[in-house]
């Protein structure tokens, strides 16, 4: 989080000083979004990666079930240091707790379900349990609400776009209210993807959504 914050403060000083020459042509003060969430990807690689080599998967188990969770509850983490209230750093603290986490899992028990392990069935269900319990307002976030969707939108695209196995694993009716939880995010697209990832057990809630949709 310190890393991104500092990463952020580059891209929110908005300053687009004088265009100077180069020998690589003509550069200008501005740093674009795009480096910028690069950057952001990268501390979250490093983290990950120094969290699996300390601890392990048990480590990751108590990042996911303890930690984590009092991140978003108390925010004291996630919003420390220089008091930054702007939209897009909280985006990219998001964005970096997403990538973050889902590579800590990945790192300890692999995407791949040809051997999936009850111990991340586990995990995972606990943590979209806990996102779909933010998501309908049974639990409520103390961090900046841009820093929550970032992460909440960015995590389960991982999921849908690189581990769907994992979606595979989740409870029927837990993925039904994790996909309510989304369309009340207005994330439409991406509930009606994490159904068709879950299968023939959640058939129903997905044609149900794809009917209000023609609807809409």
């Amino acid at each position: 989080m310190l890393s991104v914050r500092d990463i952020a403060s580059d891209l929110t000083k908005g300053v687009i000083r004088k265009p100077k020459k180069t020998k690589f042509g003509i550069k200008y003060g501005q740093v674009s979004l795009a480096r910028s969430m690069a950057r952001v990807e990268h501390a979250a690689l490093l983290g990950a990666s120094l969290v699996w080599i300390s601890g392990g998967p048990k480590f990751v188990q108590y990042l996911i079930s303890e930690t984590l969770p009092s991140w978003f509850l108390s925010a004291s983490m996630l919003e420390d240091g220089g008091g930054e209230s702007g939209v897009m750093v909280a985006m990219l603290k998001g964005y970096a707790l997403a990538f973050f986490v889902f590579l800590s899992i990945a790192f300890s028990w692999g995407i791949d379900n040809s051997h999936p392990p009850k111990r991340l069935a586990k995990v995972i269900g606990l943590h979209m349990e806990f996102l779909e319990s933010a998501l309908n307002r049974t639990t409520s976030m103390r961090c900046h609400s841009a820093t929550w969707e970032a992460y909440v939108s960015w995590f389960v695209s991982l999921m849908v776009s690189r581990a769907p196995s994992w979606i595979q694993e989740a409870d029927e009716d837990l993925l039904k209210r994790l996909s309510r939880g989304l369309r009340c995010m207005d994330e439409h697209e991406l509930a009606l993807r994490l159904l068709e990832i879950g299968g023939i057990r959640v058939m129903g809630a997905a044609a149900e959504m794809i009917i209000e949709f023609k609807r809409i």
